[in-house]
């Protein structure tokens, strides 16, 4: 095989990997520790519930805020869903569109901007909803959550500003 064909393979590899991850990751099951639910795979979303009491122990949310925030989680959890349920359907279309080595580039770049739009659905979901609970935050709690948000590990153990924990910066 040439190397633009490997490439190419390993990429849609990984997307569907990453794809696969997400969906799988959505679609509920045993709950666990802090709300997080598990179902033989990796933890799924948390519960609303659960996030408020978890922004209560630390920001020191009111009951009136913590009722708020969990409105709010809760209508984005259901908004979601949708989203979630098309990231399975692709998924199934992926699998079932590569089966047995086969590959039709229309085909699986229909299904994977299929997956685009609903994984920029979800990702614009989550902001609107960080910016609605930012929103009834008082001041203190707001720089308590900067400061939170910033010392956070991100995905790939990246911290928030970009650097890699256990690493030095390149």
């Amino acid at each position: 095989m040439n190397r633009a064909l490997n490439t190419r393979i390993a990429a849609l590899t990984l997307a569907a990997v990453a794809a696969v991850g997400v969906a799988t990751a959505t679609a509920g099951g045993w709950q666990g520790p802090g709300g997080h639910r598990f179902h033989g795979g990796p933890p799924g979303p948390p519960d609303p519930a659960a996030m408020a009491a978890r922004m209560t122990e630390h920001l020191g949310l009111s009951a009136e805020q913590a009722e708020k925030v969990t409105a709010i989680l809760t209508a984005e959890q259901a908004s979601a869903e949708t989203y979630h349920t098309q990231l399975r359907a692709a998924d199934e279309q992926l699998r079932a569109a590569t089966a047995n080595g086969a590959f039709d580039e229309a085909s699986v770049r229909q299904i994977a901007g299929t997956k685009a739009q609903a994984m920029t659905e979800l990702e614009v979901g989550h902001a609107r909803a960080r910016s609605q609970i930012y929103a009834i935050l008082t001041p203190e709690q707001r720089a308590q959550a900067d400061a939170m948000e910033t010392s956070r590990p991100g995905r790939f153990g990246r911290a928030a500003g970009g650097e890699q924990k256990g690493r030095r910066p390149r």
